[in-house]
């Protein structure tokens, strides 16, 4: 499977070890690609499961909706933007901001809301990772616009996650390859999935999946 830097360095490890420890004769490779590549390897058939954050419209390619989510501001802990309960994109007007790397579909969508809300950050350091940015926010050197389920190993001693308001929400949808059956191991993983995302899933009740 493949899956977006944000969720394949930590979060889906920590998700799917126990159902991939109870599959020892099972071979997995997770590869960590931007969403279009992604999307291209599961019309090519070269993966049975791609995570990405935009939909895919391809004949042979299933896109199933299986979480939304909004992103949140992550300041060192002691930063004076932490003693709100939430954050605005004119509070971050010039904080030094660590970024990710241009092409990254995150960071379109966060530029996006700096633009349309008349703000322009002030971008002071470009980093692959999302994690990695945690890593630099913690160590106090600015402040960022992450999804929830990066840096989660740092505690509030360290990093301090705030909404960041308005609301600037993120999809992920699964996609998997329709001219074939699925394995098991396939269809179990895509379960395993379903429910890791679940504690970070915004949607209302009753939102439903888009299929293809």
């Amino acid at each position: 499977m493949a899956a977006p830097a944000a969720l394949a360095t930590r979060y889906l490890a920590h998700a799917l070890s126990p159902f991939l420890a109870s599959q020892p004769d099972l071979h997995f490779t997770l590869k960590s690609h931007h969403s279009p590549r992604i999307a291209e390897l599961v019309a090519a058939q070269q993966i049975d499961i791609g995570l990405t954050v935009v939909p895919f419209d391809h004949p042979q390619v299933d896109a199933e909706l299986i979480m939304r989510f909004d992103m949140v501001c992550v300041l060192p802990a002691g930063h004076p933007l932490a003693r709100n309960n939430a954050v605005s994109f004119e509070d971050l007007r010039s904080e030094p901001f660590i970024s990710l790397a241009r092409d990254d579909c995150s960071l379109m969508t966060i530029d996006s809301a700096f633009r349309a809300h008349g703000v322009q950050k002030r971008t002071t350091i470009e980093v692959p990772l999302s994690e990695t940015i945690c890593g630099f926010v913690a160590n106090g050197v600015g402040v960022s616009v992450v999804p929830p389920f990066v840096g989660l190993d740092y505690g509030e001693s360290q990093l301090v996650r705030r909404p960041l308001l308005p609301a600037t929400p993120m999809q992920v949808w699964m996609l998997t390859p329709n001219t074939r059956p699925p394995s098991l191991a396939a269809q179990k993983l895509a379960d395993m999935i379903r429910q890791a995302v679940d504690a970070f899933d915004q949607r209302e009740a009753g939102g439903g999946d888009f299929h293809q």
